[in-house]
């Protein structure tokens, strides 16, 4: 899992979306690759914490509200599909993929 990922994904309004990720160790750092004027939690690195990380898959918490007080945290279930590609579907049916770079 260490080293550098990027997630796509669409946003709720359905526009492209990615972010870069950084892991180390169950850790890390989540960084939107967008910017919003309106909305200060969009393009904040984030910490990450990986956890219950099998051969299986993994989850992965964003922690957001630690970047700045009153962003969300996100968790997402990420199930591998090779030694460089995990995929999964938020609660709201979005498919995203996480591919490592």
């Amino acid at each position: 899992m260490n080293g550098n990922w990027v997630a796509k994904f669409p946003s709720a309004s359905g526009q492209p979306r990615e972010a870069k990720l950084v892991i180390s160790n169950g850790a890390g750092t989540y960084q939107l690759l967008a910017k919003s004027r309106d909305d200060p939690c969009v393009g904040r690195e984030a910490p990450i914490v990986i956890s219950n990380e099998s051969s299986e898959g993994f989850e992965l918490g964003i922690l957001a509200s630690k970047a700045l007080t009153g962003c969300r945290d996100s968790q997402w279930q990420a199930k591998r599909v090779d030694d460089r590609t995990y995929e999964g579907v938020f609660g709201d049916g979005r498919k995203f993929m996480l591919m490592r770079q």
